[in-house]
């Protein structure tokens, strides 16, 4: 029998699987590689589930996204999506609003499927009220963090019945984590929902859902008690088995009865819902005291005129390191001085959470991924050259 060799172990010719190549954060700017197995009891309650809910939408959806197809979210919840509910996928090669909104007027698209730099460009966009898009329905946006008042935009500007976002990453087999029809605009900007039922292809054990979420210490990996703030792991059907030909990072990812790292900061709260509060590796120490990026950015884009806000450690030869601020503001509102800044987080942040330096950028300007993840290694080195 012919076999795949993947590092620490082997993949058949018999077994199914997925090998993902997908251009996330954890590795900087290489695409990370994955093998994930599966089974043929497995694959037949995945199919089982497909018809039950194709029968339950059998009328169809229309799915618009300007995502590339190789990452799990455009591939996953856009066009493999569409295959359960007897749908399309109407898929842009490049994001621009103009032909967004294009598209959605000539296909009759009921659905969107964006990251927060989008969303925003979109409302920016001045020309927005001219096309026809009483076809819509629904939009999940994940990725990144989207604040309360981009939410409540979007959906009148597209009249939605629906308004999602969720939570998940290529090792989990895209999004596992989603908000529920009808949560309320602050559940869905605060958190990012409760694990999916995944119906036959559940976890039995657990009401059927697809993944169990717990949190541990991100230094040494100790499972902590339920509704810990620490680092999120993951277990389930759909982990991944490990990085292609990567033994070392493998072991990195894994923990012990098949939990896998996220690289997120969170907690499950009390109602089962999943909020995250930064990513392991973007917190910086001042002054002996640790900052998580994700605090202090929640603080800046309450303040008018901020539209967005990317908060980075910088080395310092005093402090170690310091707080810097990268900001987009919105278009046609006055913006504030890098003072007015420092003093609106003044006000709401203890004072070593403040950040020193305040930059400014245009959206346009943003280094991204190409999945519409802003990319804070290349702002500390623009703020390093600045």
């Amino acid at each position: 029998m012919a076999s795949l060799e993947l590092g620490a172990w082997t993949a058949h010719t018999l077994e199914s699987g997925y090998l993902w190549l997908d251009g996330g954060s954890m590795f900087g700017s290489v695409p990370k590689p994955l093998w994930s197995r599966t089974n043929a009891p497995d694959e037949r309650n995945r199919i089982r589930l497909a018809m039950r809910c194709l029968l339950l939408e059998g009328h169809g959806r229309r799915i618009l996204f300007a995502l590339p197809l190789y990452h799990a979210f455009a591939l996953v919840e856009g066009m493999l999506a569409c295959t359960f509910v007897g749908g399309a996928v109407i898929p842009q090669p490049i994001f621009d609003p103009a032909t967004t909104f294009a598209g959605i007027e000539r296909h009759r698209a009921s659905d969107l499927l964006l990251v927060p730099t989008m969303s925003v460009a979109l409302l920016e966009y001045p020309d927005r009220h001219r096309f026809d898009v009483s076809s819509m329905r629904s939009l999940l946006a994940g990725a990144a963090p989207t604040p309360v008042w981009v939410w409540e935009k979007l959906r009148d500007l597209f009249a939605l019945s629906e308004v999602f976002t969720g939570y998940g990453m290529t090792e989990l087999t895209a999004s596992t984590v989603l908000t529920a029809p009808g949560d309320p605009l602050e559940v869905v900007s605060t958190t990012v929902g409760t694990p999916k039922n995944a119906g036959v292809a559940g976890i039995e054990a657990l009401g059927w859902i697809g993944t169990e979420y717990a949190t541990c210490d991100p230094f040494t990996g100790a499972l902590l008690p339920v509704g810990a703030e620490g680092e999120l792991i993951a277990r389930g059907p759909t982990a991944t088995h490990g990085y292609f030909a990567n033994p070392a990072e493998t072991a990195k990812l894994r923990l012990p009865d098949g939990w896998i790292r996220s690289g997120d900061l969170g907690r499950v709260n009390a109602q089962g819902y999943i909020e995250l509060t930064g990513r392991s590796k973007e917190l910086y120490k001042t002054g002996g005291e640790l900052v998580a990026p994700k605090e202090v950015e929640e603080v800046l884009v309450k303040l008018e005129g901020v539209a967005q806000a990317y908060v980075i450690g910088l080395p310092d030869d005093r402090w170690g390191e310091i707080g810097c601020a990268w900001v987009v503001m919105t278009p046609g509102v006055a913006a504030p001085s890098e003072a007015d800044v420092i003093e609106w987080c003044r006000a709401r942040l203890a004072k070593f959470k403040l950040p020193r330096h305040v930059l400014f950028m245009n959206a346009d300007e943003l280094p991204m991924t190409p999945t519409g993840k802003v990319q804070k290694f290349r702002l500390i080195e623009l703020a390093q050259n600045w």
